[in-house]
């Protein structure tokens, strides 16, 4: 009986050294992932930076031949693809030669009117064709990085994923360099990631930024225009404002990423919950929208002039409490007291020792 009970605690005991070693053989794996994935995506950043010294460059370059194309778009992808479209070729060039491109449609507006004051060909046109070249290169190298990346972020940032998705997550870390210096950047910055300013001769300038490509926003913004809370008027402005509250939670969950050290199979648990707030704050919001929406369609016209509707508090306005009896005759008695001409021997101290040793009427 004895060598029964001990070699079930033998077993146990054997069992618990397993399982502790897996949690550290975990833990180790999860930490060297996130070196790893750091390393990935400080080299990511630095190759963006290659390709955009390396487009500069060859705008510079260009810029001889077609003036103010620097000043169409600060994407080196657009700026290069631009540049290997027109070539070498003589003028004039009409913008429908170039084929079909994904570019913006600004973008495309600006080129159409700086193509009027194309000059002609560079005479040093084989140093750009090699930047451009050069510049492929990097693009290959980076796309190579994103995807590397692109296996690792669930591991690392299971929080921003389940906040955001998996893309956008990569997206942002590659652009910030790092879990860590996109814990370390303030929420109010988070808006300005992978914006990409492009400059049109009219019209408003446009909504930038990797934050609004985020598919948690389009989601939201989809279940607004659903309810029919999006306007024409207040588009922006509530776009604007979604973004504001969805950068607050990516900096929450980037932290949370970086600081958690968990193994177990409950990660990710935060930014599931907070993508499902942001969703039910929106979808209150458009309740809302609806109520005004059905309350502006019933309203038929008034049988009588003198006859005007009543105004019915909404359910999510907090109703206004009411003064009594003697909270309006206090008020009275003292717009009266300071209306009336005091003595002149008489103070404000005197006064207020005068109102405070007084019986209320209404207490007498």
């Amino acid at each position: 009986m004895s060598t029964g009970v001990s070699a079930r605690t033998l077993l146990t005991s054997q069992d618990s050294q397993k399982v502790v070693k897996d949690v550290k053989f975990s833990a180790e794996t999860l930490s060297e992932t996130k070196r790893t994935f750091e390393r990935n995506a400080a080299a990511v950043r630095e190759t963006h930076s290659r390709l955009c010294e390396i487009c500069r460059q060859v705008l510079a370059a260009y810029e001889q031949r077609l003036p103010g194309l620097g000043t169409l778009t600060s994407d080196p992808v657009f700026g290069l693809e631009i540049v290997e479209a027109l070539g070498n070729r003589s003028p004039p060039i009409d913008i429908a030669v170039l084929g079909e491109r994904s570019w913006p449609p600004e973008v495309s507006m600006g080129l159409a009117l700086l193509l009027r004051r194309l000059g002609p060909p560079l005479t040093d046109w084989e140093q750009v064709a090699r930047l451009i070249q050069r510049s492929k290169r990097f693009l290959m190298e980076e796309k190579e990085l994103m995807m590397r990346l692109l296996d690792q972020v669930e591991f690392v940032a299971p929080n921003l994923c389940a906040l955001t998705g998996k893309n956008f997550a990569v997206r942002v870390l590659a652009e910030c360099g790092g879990l860590e210096a996109l814990a370390k950047l303030p929420s109010d910055q988070l808006r300005l990631i992978g914006a990409r300013d492009t400059y049109v001769f009219y019209g408003p300038r446009c909504l930038r930024g990797a934050i609004f490509q985020c598919s948690l926003l389009r989601e939201i913004l989809a279940g607004l225009e659903n309810a029919g809370a999006v306007g024409s008027e207040t588009n922006v402005r509530r776009i604007r404002c979604i973004a504001r509250k969805i950068a607050n939670s990516i900096a929450l969950m980037a932290r949370v990423d970086l600081f958690e050290s968990t193994t177990t199979d409950r990660r990710g648990e935060m930014g599931a919950r907070a993508h499902a707030e942001l969703l039910d704050l929106w979808r209150k919001e458009a309740r809302c929208a609806a109520w005004h929406t059905t309350e502006a369609s019933n309203t038929t016209p008034l049988l009588y002039d003198y006859l005007r509707p009543v105004a019915v508090p909404r359910p999510w306005e907090k109703r206004r409490g009411r003064g009594g009896r003697k909270r309006t005759r206090r008020k009275q008695r003292a717009r009266s007291a300071a209306k009336a001409p005091r003595p002149v021997h008489q103070s404000l101290a005197d006064e207020e020792l005068e109102l405070e040793s007084g019986v209320d009427e209404d207490e007498a």
